[in-house]
């Protein structure tokens, strides 16, 4: 059930994108999507929010290490007037859905920067943000330095995390944000990430399935 309303929401936000949406809503279905995420490990997800929000601010501000990029405005209030606060719930659930996955290093940095494959180009075409890279090496717009820069993240948020908790306790925000992105790539006629996303989906679903 709860797939098919994901599936219903990536297309009505992809095939009806120029409709005005209030901001909230962006806002209120990021939250949803992070609730399982937040039960397990509420003190990492909070820390790791925090760092989400800190990192991004000075990411934007010094064009370093993502490259120079804003947010669009569809996702709701900013702070600082530069990061999304849907942010503080749309970055976390993937770390720690990573990290719940398997705990070693090499994996999780891997899988986290497959998982943005698939969301930035979305993301992207739909103006969920916006760059202003001369870099011609892009995927589907998206800076190849973009994806270095989230390896930093991810080494930093890993290692945050680690500090907080050893017990990643699931990944149903994970397999709820990879499903939603992969229809919606599907939507906008991105097949080299839809097809990323297919086989992440996958590979989730099954490991749901064992992990039973």
């Amino acid at each position: 059930m709860y797939y098919i309303a994901l599936l219903f929401l990536a297309f009505f936000a992809t095939k009806f994108s120029n409709i005005t949406v209030p901001a909230f809503v962006s806002l209120l279905f990021t939250i949803l999507f992070a609730l399982p995420a937040i039960k397990s490990n509420k003190k990492p997800f909070v820390v790791l929010g925090i760092f989400a929000i800190l990192f991004e601010s000075f990411a934007i501000i010094t064009s370093f290490p993502y490259g120079p990029f804003t947010y669009g405005n569809q996702l709701g209030y900013k702070i600082f007037g530069l990061v999304p606060l849907a942010t503080f719930f749309s970055w976390p659930p993937i770390v720690l859905g990573a990290l719940a996955l398997r705990k070693n290093l090499l994996f999780t940095v891997i899988f986290i920067i497959l998982v943005d494959l698939v969301i930035d180009p979305g993301a992207t075409s739909l103006g969920y943000w916006i760059w202003y890279s001369a870099d011609s090496s892009t995927w589907y717009g998206v800076p190849i330095i973009n994806f270095l820069g989230w390896v930093i993240s991810s080494l930093i948020g890993i290692f945050l995390s680690k500090i907080f908790t050893k017990n990643y306790l699931n990944f149903t925000s994970l397999k709820y944000i990879v499903f939603y992105w992969t229809v919606s790539d599907f939507f906008l006629k991105l097949y080299q990430p839809f097809i990323i996303g297919l086989i992440l989906c996958i590979f989730l679903f099954h490991q749901a399935k064992t992990k039973k």
